[in-house]
């Protein structure tokens, strides 16, 4: 496919598909389902594509919203944060994704699947970004570190993060 808009017409079914692998057992097909949706989100540019900004949204309600996320699965939650980590890898840098994810963070009163969701989604963001060779800038240089400290209440205690 030469020009991206060919793929438009495919994408309510590719993504279908795609979307249902996400709650597969098999991490692998997991893993692979989120990539190639974090492709698709760039190629087709995710912004200005209704199907991949409304997959994006669907994907971070299951990762932020106890309610809605409640009515997944474990696996499913997990599936859906790596294809949002995929999809933020491609379309933003790591400054912009560590705003939004600071913006995410639960309350410490929210429910078990929100923290999931969450604690999912900052785990999948390193190596999603580390495709792209930007995985030290995101905990790095836009404070994901700082902000995972003090998530698990080790502000100012020096640890590692390995991707």
């Amino acid at each position: 496919i030469i020009d991206p808009r060919e793929l438009l017409p495919c994408l309510p079914g590719l993504t279908a598909g795609l979307t249902r692998a996400l709650g597969d057992p098999v991490p692998e097909v997991r893993t692979v389902a989120a990539r190639v949706l974090g492709v698709l989100s760039r190629v087709v540019d995710g912004s200005r594509s209704r199907v991949m900004s409304d997959l994006a949204a669907d994907c971070l309600r299951a990762v932020v919203d106890g309610r809605a996320s409640g009515l997944l699965g474990s696996i499913d939650r997990a599936g859906r944060a790596q294809a949002l980590a995929e999809m933020l890898a491609h379309s933003r840098g790591p400054a912009a994704t560590a705003d939004l994810v600071a913006s995410l963070r639960p309350t410490l009163d929210a429910d078990g699947a929100a923290w999931e969701g969450f604690v999912h989604l900052v785990g999948y963001l390193p190596a999603a970004f580390e495709h792209h060779g930007s995985g030290d800038d995101l905990y790095e240089a836009a404070g994901m570190r700082s902000l995972l400290a003090d998530i698990l209440g080790m502000a100012g205690a020096d640890f590692a993060i390995v991707a």
